[in-house]
């Protein structure tokens, strides 16, 4: 009984919090999780053009780029690339350990290289850290 209330209160929390998302940020999210890389660089440049969105909208794009980074081959790395620009452009403190992973972890050259832009930009670690896992996401493999 106790599990059904649980799960009952997380399903209506998980349903407020996205109604949370004003349109666009909710097209973004779904742009992200498209599993469409021309999408995801698209809602990469909206984000690092603006850099104030939601930070659930900044959590899905962590997470893909959490998830797709390590395994990430040629085509991915210029989109990765921009994800990690769009988190620095967000100022937002919370990414700064997932992008030191990419930055320290990146088999690529450019997308390390992005990813310290990107910590130059964003500035010093602040408030609980962003790590894979925190935000559920399709799985894809980013075509």
């Amino acid at each position: 009984m106790k599990r059904i209330l649980l799960s009952i209160v997380l399903l209506c929390f998980v349903s407020l919090s996205h109604a949370a998302l004003n349109p666009a940020e909710k097209r973004l999210v779904a742009m992200l999780e498209s599993g469409d890389l021309s999408q995801l660089k698209s809602a990469a440049k909206q984000i690092e053009g603006r850099g104030g969105y939601d930070q659930q909208v900044l959590d899905v794009a962590a997470e893909v780029l959490l998830q797709v980074y390590p395994d990430a081959w040629d085509k991915q790395i210029d989109t990765l690339s921009w994800l990690a620009r769009a988190l620095g452009a967000s100022k937002n403190g919370r990414y700064y350990d997932a992008l030191q992973e990419v930055r320290v972890g990146a088999p690529h050259k450019k997308l390390t290289k992005h990813a310290t832009k990107a910590l130059k930009e964003l500035g010093p670690a602040q408030g609980t850290q962003y790590r894979r896992g925190m935000t559920s996401i399709p799985t894809t493999d980013y075509r």
